[in-house]
């Protein structure tokens, strides 16, 4: 199968990652109609919204499970890779705090 770069305002390709997010969408609409039409508000519309994407991510960790068997979410921790990222960020930081700084004076 050779790929085809997507043309510019052509559809999305059906697969099943777009068809679930397609039924998510249109489950988030179809909730949000129902609600107001019993007369509530924004907020119940967001929580609607966060169950459906919760149920949704759920689903893909069980259908993900499935297929590729037990993984462990937890990073390992390897320490100099810690010490590295920690020092860039230390560094980072103070760029940032005194470029603030010099920047006000």
């Amino acid at each position: 199968m050779t790929y085809l770069p997507p043309q510019p305002g052509a559809p999305e390709p059906e697969t099943p990652k777009v068809a679930q997010r397609r039924r998510t969408g249109i489950g988030a609409l179809l909730a949000a109609i129902a609600l107001v039409a019993r007369g509530l508000g924004v907020v119940q519309i967001m929580a609607a919204t966060v169950a459906l994407a919760t149920l949704t991510a759920i689903g893909q960790a069980v259908a993900m499970r499935s297929i590729a068997g037990r993984i462990t979410l937890l990073p390992s921790l390897h320490r100099e890779t810690l010490t590295t990222l920690a020092s860039f960020g230390c560094f980072s930081w103070l760029q940032a705090i005194s470029a603030a700084v010099f920047g006000q004076a």
